[in-house]
């Protein structure tokens, strides 16, 4: 009697794991903790909350009398065990889907399996009578997840003490079983498609396999006890279950490599760190030598970083350097004199130390040196704090860079938490909110990012033309982008598929590292930048946020026949840019009409009969077809800024008398403004009363928002821009342009390149899910953004910047000495 009162509370701690229903219903691999980390895909885990009430009213209405049924049999006496069909789970944690035999035509890669002979001797001896007062018993039955509250707000997850459990490894081990289980919508109500997930922990005898524990939950019997979910939530047969035990990972081949390479990049920096020390002090003056005037001085040498980035990088605007690089950035190269003037007065201790600054500069000079002063972290520190601007300098886009990559980060805090939250239905209200489709809609920072990139790229390029007689270094031009993008952007890569699954752990960790295992098979299309193509399904992407890298780059290898077209003729770019918008357009439009997707956001108002599925993210969301408009209206914005005394203002306004003029003026100002003003808030914002009021939005405005509302942001967007650099922005351009936005705007790249890993890092260790609150959720994503830049600092620090520096000696690039004071 005790035995089986003790298993129960076993086996009803027992589900957690990592199945998942398609949309088709077939079950699929995968952790419930397993982020969808593209914005649209907030939509795909709300819809279904289309057309219900909300639970404010009374939870009463969803107990009915034959409620009580439910509860009164939960401890019935259940049927023996059956065998079961099951099929190795694809994806990552070696999960399991199973399949009740009877009625299933097993393929040949199935096979019928029943509890091991292992796993059940060994739930015997421990649960046995003599054994139930021992430490490791009584600590696995305490640690395995029990029913808490808020069931009816959507707590499907019942972890258990996962720490608890694994403290005892030699005995037990910590799983989770997943089972996607049918719910009656008038006891709990239903979250996505009329079935709600339950994950449950269970702490089980290390003897039990995945394949054990998760059949012992299918059954929900153990000696003829009832397992209390079989019953309340009328698991039907044929339903899933996968299980995922925890298990400390063998350290393979290419995790040893990565750990290496990563090490040393840390020792590279700290050579090239010693190595300018000592050679600064070797070169520093004596306190003596600092109150003599000396006859001859090296000129001051600062670092000249520019305000602007391409993507989420920085470049300079200056007509003496190669085309759009870090290389146009001041090296901090030691700058000796070579033959140092000594007077008579100063001695033969003045001569001496020439000579020694001398054999200085001579080591500096080597090959070695340099190598290793480009790891150095005093040198890249001076370059990451700099905050000095060229004259001319478009300063405005610092802050826009820095606000975009934390709404980035934003959105992914809220989409990822869904998965981790004991109150889903509560951040499902909150959506509602009209002040929410701010952080809905945060997709729109990624459109900020490439109409940036459209107008640097066409600002500098035509800026080096004019310089070049209209010749543009195509080497150059490619190579710099690859070199500037590839190096970083690969070792994050190698962090996330070698590194990150072994920093951390818990009981939602393999789950929410699972996605990694795709890199394994696709790595190679992160590396040729076609990762928006191949895997054609999102969802197996490997780094799926970098969809985003994708696009730019091929957005940026076809930009100069728009930009030679623009420097040949303005009619010939103008007109070749519009066309390709206006193709861009109508293809989206025709996907959207064709597929019927309904709108990307989170809105609550789903047409029942749309066809929506995770293919709109691969269909349209990632492709460059359908997300070319912000770059191209960039690529105006940089012809404009950088032929700005082309287009100056109309004839009709310049010969009015000047205060007739300037009235003229601030009228088409202020309209230009209001303008953008409608295209903010009608992208950001317009579909607000539908999420508020559950409205159905019609066929005809799913196509128009989704076709337009990025173009609108952007128009909005460059206005912004174009009137700051013009001088019309007033306030808002002197809070963009601060100073302080400069070294962040430098990590922004690096920031992208890490945040979700840092997300994922700090949402996989929780040890249980936590109650969503506005107040949490603040104070969680202001947690991540700071860690975020953190990481970043130190992935810029040991190789965006001295990749950066060892293009310039590949290119011997050299710059002319800024002084500190000009600002």
């Amino acid at each position: 009697m005790c035995t089986g009162l003790v298993w129960q509370w076993v086996i009803l701690a027992v589900i957690g794991g990592t199945s998942r229903v398609s949309e088709a219903g077939n079950v699929q691999a995968g952790s419930p903790f397993k982020p969808a980390v593209a914005a649209e895909g907030f939509s795909d885990a709300i819809r279904s909350l289309h057309g219900q009430d909300s639970l404010a009213d009374g939870g009463s209405r969803y107990l009915p009398p034959e409620a009580r049924s439910y509860i009164n049999n939960v401890l019935r006496p259940r049927s023996s065990m059956k065998p079961l069909v099951y099929t190795p789970a694809a994806g990552s944690g070696g999960g399991l889907r199973l399949a009740a035999a009877s009625g299933v035509q097993s393929p040949a890669s199935q096979k019928l399996v029943t509890p091991s002979e292992e796993c059940l001797g060994a739930l015997h001896r421990t649960f046995a009578l003599q054994n139930l007062t021992s430490a490791a018993t009584i600590t696995m039955v305490d640690s395995c997840g029990k029913p808490a509250g808020g069931l009816f707000f959507g707590n499907s997850k019942i972890m258990g003490n996962y720490g608890e459990c694994r403290y005892f490894k030699n005995v037990s081990k910590y799983c989770l079983v997943s089972a996607d289980i049918s719910v009656n919508s008038l006891i709990v109500p239903s979250i996505v498609l009329g079935y709600t997930p339950h994950t449950w922990g269970f702490c089980v005898p290390k003897e039990c396999t995945e394949v054990d524990v998760a059949i012992l939950f299918y059954e929900g019997s153990f000696n003829g006890t009832a397992l209390p979910i079989k019953s309340l939530y009328n698991v039907a047969p044929g339903s899933a279950v996968s299980a995922d035990c925890a298990e400390d990972m063998p350290y393979e081949a290419r995790n040893i490599i990565s750990i290496v390479i990563c090490a040393l990049l840390g020792l590279f920096a700290v050579v090239g760190t010693m190595l300018e020390a000592v050679f600064e002090w070797i070169d520093s003056p004596s306190s003596e030598d600092e109150a003599k005037p000396t006859s001859q001085s090296a000129p001051v040498e600062s670092v000249r970083e520019a305000p602007f980035e391409e993507d989420a990088t920085v470049a300079v605007v200056n007509d003496d350097v190669p085309l759009l690089g870090h290389q146009n950035e001041s090296s901090m190269e030691y700058q000796r004199l070579s033959q140092p003037t000594v007077s008579a007065e100063e001695g033969p201790r003045q001569l001496i130390a020439s000579q020694e600054s001398s054999k200085g500069s001579s080591v500096l000079s080597h090959p070695v040196a340099k190598f290793f002063l480009c790891f150095s972290m005093v040198r890249n520190g001076r370059r990451l704090l700099d905050t000095n601007v060229p004259k001319g300098a478009i300063t405005c886009i610092n802050g826009i860079r820095v606000l975009s990559i934390s709404w980035v980060l934003l959105g992914h805090t809220h989409l990822i938490c869904l998965s981790y939250i004991m109150n889903p239905i509560t951040e499902l209200q909150v959506v509602k909110r009209v002040t929410f489709q701010t952080v809905a809609n945060a997709y729109f920072s990624v459109d900020s990012f490439f109409l940036l990139s459209g107008l640097l790229v066409m600002y500098l390029a035509l800026k080096q033309m004019d310089g070049n007689k209209g010749k543009m270094p195509f080497f150059k031009f490619y190579f710099h982008r690859l070199w500037r993008l590839t190096p970083s952007y690969m070792i994050a890569l190698m962090i996330l598929y070698n590194i990150l699954p072994y920093m951390g752990s818990g009981p939602a960790w393999k789950g929410a590292v699972a996605y990694v295992d795709h890199c394994k098979d696709y790595w190679w299309t992160n590396l040729l930048y076609i990762n928006n193509f191949w895997p054609t399904n999102f969802d197996a992407q490997c780094f799926s946020w970098a969809w985003y890298l994708a696009n730019d780059m091929q957005f940026y290898v076809l930009s100069p026949i728009v930009i030679i077209g623009m420097y040949r003729s303005k009619i010939a770019g103008f007109g070749l840019t519009f066309f390709t918008m206006a193709s861009s357009l109508i293809v989206t439009a025709s996907l959207c009409a064709y597929y019927n997707f309904p709108i990307g956001t989170i809105a609550k108002a789903i047409p029942p009969n749309s066809s929506y599925s995770h293919n709109y993210t691969s269909i349209i969301y990632e492709k460059p077809y359908c997300r070319v408009p912000p770059y191209l209206i960039g690529l105006l914005l940089g012809a404009v800024l950088r032929r700005k005394d082309d287009y100056s203002w109309p004839a009709f306004i310049r010969l009015r008398p000047p205060r007739v003029a300037r009235l003229m003026k601030i009228g088409v100002l202020l309209c230009g403004w209001a303008v953008a003003g409608v295209c903010f808030l009608s992208a950001l914002y317009g579909l607000s009363h539908a999420a508020h009021d559950n409205e159905f939005i019609s066929y005809t405005d799913s196509i128009m928002y989704i076709t337009f509302a990025r173009p609108a942001w952007s128009v909005g967007l460059a206005y912004m821009i174009w009137a700051c650099h013009m001088g019309y922005g007033s306030y808002i351009n002197s809070i963009l342009s601060m100073r302080f936005w400069i070294p962040l705007s430098r990590l922004s790249y690096s920031v992208y390149l890490v945040h979700v890993m840092v997300v994922l890092v700090g949402y996989g260790s929780l040890q249980e899910p936590f109650a969503y609150t506005d107040t949490l959720m603040a104070f969680t994503f202001l947690g991540y953004l700071m860690m975020s830049f953190l990481v970043a600092t130190a992935l810029y620090l040991l190789a965006e910047a001295p990749l950066m520096e060892l293009e310039k000696i590949f290119f011997h690039t050299q710059r002319a000495p800024v002084q500190h004071a000009q600002r």
